[in-house]
């Protein structure tokens, strides 16, 4: 047995976390001991705001009473999505501008800027006026570099 393991290409983790006060916090502590045990300091405050900001916009924002968070690890990179596991109501069509001076609301300009590449999906349900939605962002390395 040799004294270290060999790199993985990729490797994927789930986490189902209660849809609480406490969920943003739980997620930036999972996706900071998963990042630094498989190699990835340099994107650990990075990846503990983008996730605590989209945990916040599912906990405020879905009736959900679990989220998942589902990561993807490889060299260089990570990817994390949060999905629902309830519906919800469909949201507006309508786009609202997000002003600087609000105090909430700005959580997906902070994906914008923090990370390589971000999107939101849903899907829907029986019922056509509601929808399955997941979140997800991805951060690279090479960003990050000192």
């Amino acid at each position: 047995m040799s004294a270290s393991a060999p790199a993985r290409k990729r490797t994927a983790y789930q986490f189902v976390v209660p849809n609480s006060e406490l969920a943003p916090k739980t997620g930036r502590d999972l996706i900071a001991t998963l990042l630094a045990i498989t190699g990835h300091p340099s994107l650990i405050d990075a990846a503990r705001l983008c996730v605590s900001e989209v945990i916040t916009h599912s906990y405020l924002h879905t009736p959900t009473a679990r989220l998942y968070v589902d990561v993807s690890v490889r060299p260089g990179h990570v990817s994390v999505s949060v999905r629902d596991d309830e519906w919800f109501e469909r949201p507006a069509s309508a786009s609202r501008r997000i002003r600087l001076d609000e105090g909430r609301g700005r959580g997906f300009l902070l994906l914008n800027r923090l990370s390589a590449e971000w999107g939101v999906v849903t899907w829907p349900t029986a019922e056509e006026e509601h929808v399955h939605k997941r979140v997800w962002f991805t951060l690279g390395e090479a960003a990050w570099a000192a």
